[in-house]
């Protein structure tokens, strides 16, 4: 009878914390309710002066920055091959950066502390047609004062910073941003 007694009382605080963990998972039941997705947006602070200027080096060497896009709206992503949301997010960018082309943005990707053997992979099995570079010693995502990864820093058409998004992010919530820059230039052509 002790030993049920002992058995009972150990499994007593791992039941409790599985019946905890099954209904904090049984949230809201939407397309946006997926583990390490936003399923909200917000905007956060930029602590970085909003003309800065960058420089990558791309993998196809070429140098590029923010002046070889006049005109346009610059989502600049920093992210990592080895990256949880990263990965999770990585379809989400390729296919919002062919949709949104002809629409005067350009995405453009830093990875982080990474080795160019996965990010080829990565941009591969993606099919992300847009630049990338690496950022070897994070000097780059330091600059901009990148917290964590995928972060992302948009640029507007007069090449001013105006917004980071901090984590990863969702079509939704991306093509709200992305309407609402691309309506504020058309009012003001």
């Amino acid at each position: 009878m002790k030993n049920r007694k002992k058995i009972i009382l150990a499994l007593l605080p791992i039941s409790l914390l599985i019946i905890i963990l099954l209904i904090s998972s049984l949230g809201k039941s939407d397309d946006n309710n997926q583990l390490g997705v936003n399923s909200s947006f917000s905007y956060a602070p930029i602590a970085i002066p909003e003309d800065k200027d960058f420089t990558i080096k791309t993998l196809l060497g070429d140098q590029i920055s923010k002046k070889d896009y006049p005109g346009k709206i610059i989502i600049l992503d920093f992210w990592s091959s080895w990256c949880i949301p990263c990965i999770q997010e990585g379809p989400v960018l390729s296919n919002l950066s062919k949709e949104w082309s002809d629409r005067n943005v350009q995405f453009l990707g830093v990875s982080v502390w990474d080795t160019k053997e996965n990010v080829l992979d990565f941009i591969n099995k993606n099919d992300i047609q847009y630049p990338n570079a690496i950022d070897k010693n994070g000097q780059i995502a330091i600059d901009f004062g990148v917290r964590g990864i995928p972060e992302k820093i948009i640029i507007d058409s007069k090449g001013k910073i105006i917004h980071r998004i901090i984590g990863p992010s969702t079509k939704p919530s991306l093509e709200k941003i992305l309407d609402q820059l691309t309506t504020e230039i058309l009012k003001n052509n």
